[in-house]
């Protein structure tokens, strides 16, 4: 993940599953801990179901 502040890189090993809602993906590391992806984010609705097919190809729903 990147932004103007932050940049972080992490393996798709560390994520245990993802839940999509309305209006973004939550990425489980662990019960507790997740990463927010507001669907907001993306520039196009090819970009929005790219990042979902990666999902779908790297985590386990």
């Amino acid at each position: 993940m990147q932004s103007p502040r932050v940049q972080s890189t992490v393996n798709w090993q560390v994520y245990t599953k993802f839940v999509e809602t309305k209006n973004l993906f939550i990425i489980y590391s662990s019960k507790l801990t997740f990463n927010i992806v507001p669907k907001r984010a993306f520039v196009s609705r090819e970009d929005l179901a790219q990042f979902r097919e990666l999902l779908l190809a790297q985590v386990v729903k």
